[in-house]
């Protein structure tokens, strides 16, 4: 090569003018040339496919995947009736007390430590997080996954949020968090509003209702609707009628607290613990 003949003091008049020495050098050189270029462009092929994973990755965890794609592709992802599924609300007991009392600093600190412990969880569980509200933490069950499952799998993350919560103390006076969980089920519409910061959205009376779920239920507890208490009764989940409440904008309605879950759901819970 080039830099051989440089290293050992030759120079290119001191080969013959006719000699084929200076085809075969220019040869030489022109094969590591390409030798060199397919490595760094074999290197740049696997850090772009490396970087579309993470891209992927993200969008994956902010958009379903069938919304992601219609996105990807220029296509306005068009709203669609769900016909069965099962929205969670959760929020932290006592908690506008606490922000009156911490700076909002450290009450940031706290719902970050809460919200990725509750994200990791909602990975072993056929669920999708809708969202953030200040501490309401909103998911629902029929979106990903098997669809059919959607109360099942919405009441095995209630179990689970419930437990994992006292792992999270609160910055003013050191307790564990105390969390109100409520669930509806039913049909929703679902969509994409806008083209600026995409969000993926869900509406309907079964959010609404599933809202009025978490706000009218107690400390520690988790309250379902009768539509969802019905679906987890059949599948061998224990419930207990907490009788006829007023819910607020709605009828006076029948609600139930879900009390245990099967047998045969205590790995997966106890899985999801583990995460």
């Amino acid at each position: 090569t080039i830099e051989d003949m440089i290293a050992s003091g030759c120079h290119m008049s001191d080969l013959p003018l006719h000699d084929t020495t200076r085809d075969l050098l220019f040869m030489a050189e022109m094969r590591t040339a390409e030798a060199s270029l397919n490595k760094k462009l074999d290197r740049l092929a696997i850090e772009l496919a490396e970087a579309q994973a993470r891209s992927d990755s993200l969008l994956y965890s902010m958009l379903p995947r069938p919304v992601v794609e219609d996105l990807r592709e220029g296509r306005r992802a068009r709203g669609k009736l769900e016909d069965a599924v099962s929205i969670l609300f959760s929020d932290i007991v006592g908690f506008t007390d606490l922000c009156s009392k911490v700076h909002p600093q450290k009450v940031c600190r706290m719902l970050d430590e809460l919200y990725t412990v509750f994200d990791s969880i909602s990975s072993a569980f056929d669920v999708y997080k809708v969202g953030t509200i200040g501490d309401a933490y909103m998911i629902a069950g029929g979106i990903i996954g098997d669809k059919n499952a959607h109360a099942t799998a919405t009441a095995d993350m209630a179990f689970a949020m419930r437990a994992a919560v006292k792992l999270v103390r609160a910055p003013h006076n050191g307790e564990a968090l105390s969390i109100r969980i409520g669930i509806h089920s039913g049909s929703a519409m679902t969509g994409v509003l806008g083209t600026i910061m995409p969000k993926f959205c869900f509406f309907g009376d079964t959010v609404n209702t599933a809202s009025r779920m978490e706000s009218s239920g107690m400390a520690g507890e988790i309250q379902v609707s009768g539509p969802t208490a019905a679906l987890l009764t059949k599948k061998g989940y224990t419930l207990k009628s907490r009788g006829v409440v007023q819910i607020k904008g709605k009828k006076d309605m029948e609600t139930f607290w879900l009390i245990k879950h099967p047998e045969n759901r205590r790995p997966v819970i106890k899985e999801a613990l583990k995460m």
